[in-house]
C-alpha cells in the first residue's frame, strides 16, 4: 500500500470514496465528461489551492482511502492550524490500519508546512475515525455545531 497525493486525475476515484453510492462521476478529460454538479469545480479549486492537501491510500491500481485537510490561520495567535475535513476508506480494507496511516501522513504534512495543530471533524456516528483519532493522541476539545442555510435568489 503507498500513499500519495491526490490530483484532478483521481476524481473518479474521490468521488468514489466520498459521494453516495450510484452516483455517476465521469474523469475530466474522458469524451464523455459531463459537470452535472458543481463537484468537479469544487474538487478543481480545492486540488488547485495550497490551503488544501488530499492523500490516497492506493493499493495496486485500487484507490482504497482518501484524506483531505486544509490549512488556516488562526485569528487568535497568527499561528497556522490544519483541519481532516474528510478521513475515508473503502469498506473491504477497514481495520488494517490505513485511517492510521493517512492521519499520521498529514500530520506530517501539516508539520512541515508549518501548522502547529491538526484538528479533525467527524461525524458523530463515525467511531472508527473516533477510534483512530484517539488513538494518535488527538483529544475532544471543543463541540461543533452545524446549520444548514435556505439559499435566497436565483
Amino acid at each position: 500500500m503507498l500513499i500519495r497525493k491526490a490530483t484532478l486525475k483521481d476524481a473518479k476515484h474521490i468521488a468514489q470514496l466520498v459521494l453516495p453510492p450510484g452516483q455517476d462521476v465521469k474523469q475530466a478529460g474522458d469524451e464523455s465528461y459531463v459537470d452535472p454538479h458543481p463537484w468537479h469545480r469544487t474538487l478543481s479549486s480545492v486540488l488547485a489551492s495550497p490551503e488544501w492537501t488530499f492523500f490516497l491510500a492506493v493499493d495496486g491500481e485500487s484507490k482504497i482511502g482518501l484524506l483531505a485537510f486544509h490549512i488556516r490561520p488562526s485569528l487568535n495567535d497568527g499561528k497556522k492550524r490544519a483541519t481532516i475535513t474528510n478521513l475515508v476508506v473503502a469498506d473491504d480494507y477497514v481495520n488494517q490500519g490505513i485511517e492510521r496511516q493517512l492521519v499520521e501522513e498529514a500530520m506530517k504534512s501539516a508539520s512541515a508546512k508549518g501548522c502547529t495543530g491538526l484538528y479533525a471533524t467527524v461525524e458523530s456516528d463515525d467511531s472508527k475515525s473516533l477510534e483512530t483519532y484517539k488513538m494518535l493522541g488527538f483529544k475532544r476539545e471543543r463541540e461543533f455545531f452545524e446549520l444548514e442555510l435556505k439559499r435566497e435568489g436565483p
